[in-house]
């Protein structure tokens, strides 16, 4: 797997984590919201929270792709990282 590869790769799980953490950031807003009843911020908010898990789903479809054009080999080496190895 040459570096250029493994830079992608490495770039696309950084999106990943950028997408969950705003996705969880908003959730949590939500929460807050929903504590105070203030139906408005709710509603504003889940529209606003789609976002983060729509870039987070295209981001995993084009992970996924690109994981899937690499050897055999090179997709269990990235598998065992990304699971923490």
């Amino acid at each position: 797997m040459t570096a250029g590869v493994w830079m992608d790769l490495t770039v696309l799980e950084r999106k990943k984590y950028n997408s969950l953490s705003e996705a969880l950031d908003l959730t949590g807003q939500i929460g807050e919201a929903l504590d105070r009843s203030d139906q408005v911020s709710v509603r504003m908010l889940v529209a606003m929270r789609q976002d983060p898990i729509l870039h987070l789903e295209e981001v995993g479809r084009t992970g996924s792709a690109r994981r899937g054009s690499l050897s055999e080999e090179d997709q269990e080496r990235v598998a065992a990282l990304l699971a923490g190895a």
